[in-house]
Parts: C-alpha cells; sequence; structure tokens
C-alpha cells in the first residue's frame, strides 16, 4: 500500500546530439520541477546550455537543487538566460543582502 500522499518522480533524460550527450536527473514533486544533476559528454562545449534550451522549448523549467559550488556559476547564467528557475540559495542571499541594505538605510 502506498502511503505517499504527495507522489515524487524521478527521471533521467539523455539528450543527443552529434557532438556529444547530456544527461538531465529530474524530479517532480508537488513544488514543481527540480534539476537534481547534469552531466555533458564531453564537457564545457556548450551541450549543457543546448539540452536546457530543448527542455525550455518543451515547456520544462526546473529549480536546479543541491548544486555543487564548482556549478553555481553556470547555473547562474543559465538562470540570467531564462532557461532555470532562480536557484533557492540565490534567491535567500539576495533576500539576506537587501534585508541587511534595508536595515544599515534604517
Amino acid at each position: 500500500m502506498n502511503t505517499r500522499t504527495n507522489p515524487v518522480i524521478d527521471y533521467a533524460i539523455d539528450v543527443k546530439f552529434t557532438d556529444g550527450k547530456v544527461r538531465i536527473a529530474l524530479r517532480e514533486d508537488k513544488h514543481g520541477l527540480k534539476i537534481l544533476g547534469m552531466r555533458s559528454y564531453p564537457r564545457r562545449r556548450g551541450l549543457g546550455r543546448k539540452a536546457l534550451q530543448l527542455l525550455k522549448e518543451k515547456g520544462l523549467v526546473g529549480r536546479p537543487v543541491n548544486i555543487m559550488r564548482k556549478a553555481a556559476e553556470f547555473w547562474v547564467k543559465m538562470h540570467s538566460e531564462g532557461l532555470v528557475k532562480q536557484p533557492r540559495w540565490l534567491r535567500d542571499k539576495q533576500t539576506a543582502r537587501a534585508k541587511r541594505q534595508c536595515a544599515s538605510e534604517h
């Protein structure tokens, strides 16, 4: 018997290009689509961006979660291009900065 009231769906998508491939691990739950991870082969060739653009064309725009520190810059850039939703840690950081700035003005 399934006692889970909010189903969670995990899946991986392989996106193949002529010059490589990208695997994206996703989770869908009541809060929406989350990007758990992404790996491109070969790396640093723009394949991740191309894969996220394809997902966006299909109406799939997720929020990256549990981001590795060395990948943070990539995800910030993907958010600025509208390919992913804002990572929570970035939103929390901006909110904290705004609160500090507001407090220092008063």
